[in-house]
């Protein structure tokens, strides 16, 4: 009996405070592994579009934070992109999302272009645009990003130069980062239409002052984070707006551009 009521204590003890062994996942608001996340694609038949990852994370994070100006899918934003750039090539998010913003014109993509802005008026770069560089304290930047709502894309070096979308975050039972949720413009790109969209996991390894993602490509982790562009969610209005605009990224390394 004196055992049995031992063990019935200490089961107790157990269930009212129990080990902490598991991971916890991190997530952009609104976003799970099951929902809430974009994923534009390549087309796999032309070449128009083989450079332009940057303007598909770009379309990603537009439909997530609201800016997708009545556009119904990331696709759609994305072959906008495709129409509007004569030149494919490698870019940043931000020279999309400015040019979707206001029209303009950023490292020699979108020349000609008669578009003049979805947002003309709106404070992008003041309000709305931050970017980060790598290192040992990018996956901390990103956490504070996705959980202020921001929309967060990264650029990708090493054996690669790309671009994609980051949704998520997975930390162990210490708060250490070991793994990060994407989605890739590339990663169906030769399959058949409709392509489908998916949400990929990578384990990340810290290694001098680089997150790596793990086995990216089958590269055998030489490719690490190098920079983050974010795009703030589409603010509320009112008093609220304001306070936005006056918090939210507190603490981070940020670099806007003017």
């Amino acid at each position: 009996m004196k055992k049995s009521w031992i063990f019935l204590v200490a089961l107790e003890l157990v269930l009212l405070f129990p080990a902490s062994n598991a991971s916890a996942d991190i997530w952009a608001r609104g976003v799970s592994q099951a929902s809430g996340w974009f994923d534009a694609e390549k087309d796999n038949v032309t070449a128009d579009d083989d450079d332009l990852c940057w303007a598909a994370s770009a379309a990603d994070v537009l439909m997530w934070s609201g800016w997708n100006a009545g556009y119904a899918n990331e696709d759609d934003v994305f072959d906008f992109f495709v129409t509007e750039d004569p030149v494919d090539a490698g870019g940043w998010q931000q020279y999309a999302w400015k040019f979707w913003f206001d029209g303009s014109e950023m490292g020699g993509h979108f020349a000609g272009s008669t578009h003049t802005g979805y947002y003309s008026t709106t404070q992008f770069t003041a309000n709305y645009y931050a970017d980060m560089s790598g290192g040992s304290d990018v996956l901390g930047d990103i956490n504070t990003l996705l959980q202020d709502g921001w929309g967060v894309g990264i650029a990708v070096r090493g054996g690669m130069d790309h671009a994609v979308t980051v949704w998520g975050l997975q930390t162990d039972a210490s708060g250490d980062f070991t793994g990060i949720w994407l989605t890739d413009s590339d990663n169906r790109k030769g399959g058949p239409d409709p392509r489908p969209n998916t949400l990929d996991y990578y384990g990340l390894t810290l290694s001098g002052s680089r997150w790596y993602l793990d086995n990216f490509y089958n590269t055998n982790n030489v490719n690490y984070i190098d920079e983050i562009q974010a795009l703030r969610f589409v603010p509320v209005p009112g008093a609220v707006l304001l306070g936005m605009l006056g918090l939210g990224a507190a603490g981070l390394r940020l670099r806007k551009y003017a």
